[in-house]
């Protein structure tokens, strides 16, 4: 049963707006009864097969936040010493989540775990602050540093320096707010508050350790981390952002970085003219398809592609080429993807299961009609590569 969190990714975001979000996601949480284990299962509710409802999902945000100074539940307006004298004065929020003063600004990495935690939520909210610390602790061991709790102060430490600031609250059962790590922010506002009511206390990040460190390394690192610690195996996208863009909508608040997935045209060379396998989707998009699926967290591409052909058609295979990737947004219906295509061989019969409802096998010349997705560019290269082994030709335009 794989076990599935909604994430999403701004470039730069308000701390209210984001706050505001996140109130949204609680709201809609609470509207219906607690999942049971926090975190939403692909098969939790309604048949086999069927995606998690985006309604019931626990949500992961990652983003920056403009310069702003937050007061938490626990804080107090004395701790700010100072707001940037010199420049542009930098503004206070009165914030509802866990804790006292902290700074916000672009290159710290955001994180926002919205989960709901009920039935059990007054047992599991230690746990929760463990999990999220320990997704810290793990994203920094990755880039060489050792980290650590201080068991008097919530948050992450490298020595004596604060790396990671934390603070949560819980409405009703349902945990949000989270984590924030320095990667290379401005130092500088943090000596005008008493960050977390800590004084004498410093505040470290990457970059003042000597650790260059891009965002997107950053984030893959976390989710790496926070699906290991949270026993998370998926992470799917937000279908409201989805929806507005597939509406035509000029610009929707949510940006989400492409996903990636692995696609194989398996031939079955036991077979006469060698042809090719082909599911039946028995979840949106429905149609015909080449096998396939995304790639998870601490995988490799070619790995994907085995295990998809695995899970969808109980062949073995053995991959023989990649054929090319294919990025043109309009490909999945569904959402951006860039999908790496693959062939490989296999023998024996192909039987149909986990996205798979039906099981063709196809020659080229006889494909189906009804198609989930755009497959004729993969279709064409694949028919150059079968006469006489080239594959796809680099394309600097739209696919």
């Amino acid at each position: 049963m794989t076990r599935s969190v909604q994430w999403c990714r701004y470039d730069l975001l308000g701390y209210e707006a984001a706050w505001a979000l996140q109130k949204e996601r609680v709201a809609s949480l609470l509207q219906h009864p607690p999942a049971g284990e926090g975190i939403a299962q692909t098969h939790s509710s309604g048949e086999a097969g069927q995606p998690p409802n985006p309604l019931l999902a626990d949500q992961l945000i990652l983003l920056e936040h403009p310069p702003v100074y937050t007061i938490g539940r626990s804080g107090h307006r004395r701790d700010i010493l100072d707001l940037n004298p010199g420049h542009s004065p930098i503004p206070v929020v009165e914030t509802d989540r866990g804790g006292q003063v902290t700074y916000h600004g672009p290159g710290q990495l955001v994180v926002y775990f919205i989960r709901d935690l009920r039935p059990h939520a007054l047992t599991s909210v230690r746990s929760h602050v463990h999990r999220l610390e320990e997704s810290a602790i793990q994203t920094l061991a990755l880039f060489g540093v050792t980290a650590h709790r201080d068991p008097k102060h919530p948050g992450v430490w490298v020595g004596e320096a604060k790396i990671g600031a934390l603070g949560i609250r819980i409405d009703r059962g349902v945990a949000y707010h989270g984590i924030a790590i320095n990667r290379a922010p401005d130092l500088r506002p943090f000596v005008g508050i008493v960050p977390c009511g800590l004084v004498g206390r410093s505040v470290t990040s990457l970059a003042e350790l000597g650790i260059p460190v891009s965002r997107m390394a950053l984030e893959a690192a976390f989710l790496h981390a926070f699906g290991a610690v949270f026993g998370i195996h998926h992470f799917f996208p937000p279908l409201t952002a989805l929806a507005a863009r597939q509406e035509g909508a000029k610009e929707s608040l949510m940006i989400t970085t492409p996903l990636i997935a692995a696609d194989i045209l398996i031939e079955m060379v036991d077979r006469p003219d060698r042809p090719i396998v082909l599911i039946e989707r028995q979840n949106p998009p429905y149609g015909w398809a080449v096998p396939g699926g995304f790639m998870e967290v601490g995988e490799r591409l070619e790995r994907t592609a085995i295990r998809e052909a695995a899970e969808e058609t109980s062949l073995a295979v053995t991959l023989k080429a990649l054929l090319g990737i294919y990025s043109a947004p309009g490909r999945d219906p569904r959402f951006h993807a860039v999908t790496a295509v693959y062939v490989a061989e296999a023998t024996g019969t192909p039987k149909a299961a986990d996205d798979a409802k039906n099981i063709r096998l196809v020659t080229m010349d006889a494909l189906p009609t009804q198609l989930a997705f755009d497959h004729d560019l993969v279709f064409a290269d694949y028919r150059a590569f079968r006469e006489n082994g080239s594959v796809a030709p680099l394309r600097e335009g739209d696919e």
